[in-house]
Parts: structure tokens; sequence; C-alpha cells
């Protein structure tokens, strides 16, 4: 049996990506949103979020769920491996209804392997 690479496709955004995600679904009234203001004392400047799952709900957005990289002693926070610095990530899940628009805007298909 040949080895086959393994390639694996991933959605992310930036801290300021996901600020703007937030703003959307607040100035749309979504149904899972998140308090902007409250999100950005706790992000990592520097984190890089992931979309662990979405899928299409409602007319014209997506329901995510987000992998959100924060800051050490942030509530309900996991902690993971760590990173090419060598400090442990912190990150806690939370649910945002995204509009299609937004998510062109806001979001980046990537690709490892």
């Amino acid at each position: 049996m040949t080895e086959q690479p393994i390639t694996v496709d991933f959605d992310v955004t930036d801290s300021a990506g996901l600020v703007g995600l937030a703003e959307d679904a607040d100035k749309r009234g979504a149904n899972r949103r998140v308090a902007t203001d409250a999100l950005v004392e706790v992000l990592h400047s520097s984190g890089l979020h992931v979309c662990a799952m979405r899928f299409p709900h409602g007319e014209g957005e997506w329901r995510t769920e987000w992998i959100c990289r924060v800051l050490p002693g942030t509530e309900d926070a996991e902690s993971f491996h760590k990173d090419e610095e060598g400090e442990v990530i912190h990150a806690v899940r939370i649910w945002i209804d995204v509009s299609y628009a937004a998510w062109e805007k806001y979001v980046v298909r990537g690709r490892a392997g």
C-alpha cells in the first residue's frame, strides 16, 4: 500500500476578523452572537481562530462554532499545546451566526498537509 499524504482544509480568521464577525451578528440581531466588548477583552492579540463547525442556518447565514485563542486566566478556557514561542495556548468555544457577506469578508480558507 502506498502512503498518501494527508491534507486538511480549514477556515480561520484573526482577532480583528473574529470581532468583525461578532459585530456583524450583533448588528443583525442574530440568535447566536457574543458580547463584542467582552470578546475584545479576552482575545489573544496574535491568535488565529478556527471554525470548528459550520452549517447553513436561516436565510443568508451560517451557524458557526469557533475555537478562539484567548488570554491566560480567561473563564472556561481550555489549555492546549504550546505555540512556537513556548506559550501554552488557551482557547474557548463560541457560537456565532455569520452572514454570508461577513464570512466572505473575514474568513480565510487554509490547507495543511
